[in-house]
């Protein structure tokens, strides 16, 4: 293996998982069109969780396309706020570098039958399930309990 795709395999996320990362500047820029011609914004992150993932790179992309263009928005400006619109970002005038996120990467088989990270979710940093409080967790528990003895089994219904 030459030391250039060794570099490769190592600078990008090689397994799922949900992590926090830092959003960084973009080598090519912030917005982005397809092939197909299809408009995106490029949201280049760094996994700063401990563990082999640790400093790799993922790019989130959001579609620009008129019925994703308001999902997109609402994405980015929970996750860093709505200090920024597209001239901003054609600019590179942009608010949420550096700042973290909590990310989802999932695998995906590409066209090609390679099998790529994607980034599925993007959500602020704050977003981490939360621990409930104990009268809470014997609350629910209580609810679960009941269930299971008001529901009857398979072998209790009579044919």
């Amino acid at each position: 293996m030459t030391h250039e795709l060794a570099d490769k395999q190592n600078r990008y996320v090689t397994a799922e998982g949900k992590y926090t990362a830092k959003v960084k500047a973009p080598g090519n820029g912030w917005l982005g069109t397809t092939k197909t011609g299809t408009d995106f914004i490029r949201i280049p992150l760094l996994i700063d969780d401990e563990g082999d993932q640790h400093g790799r790179e993922i790019v989130w992309q959001g579609w620009l396309s008129e019925k994703a263009a308001e999902r997109t928005a609402k994405t980015l400006d929970e996750a860093f706020g709505r200090e920024w619109d597209i001239p901003s970002l054609n600019a590179g005038k942009v608010p949420f570098l550096g700042k973290q996120c909590r990310i989802t990467v999932e695998s995906e088989e590409g066209e090609d039958g390679k099998v790529r990270q994607k980034v599925k979710w993007l959500n602020p940093i704050g977003s981490a399930p939360q621990a409930l409080p104990a009268d809470r967790l014997a609350t629910l528990n209580e609810r679960i309990l009941a269930a299971r003895t008001a529901t009857p089994t398979d072998d209790e219904i009579p044919f």
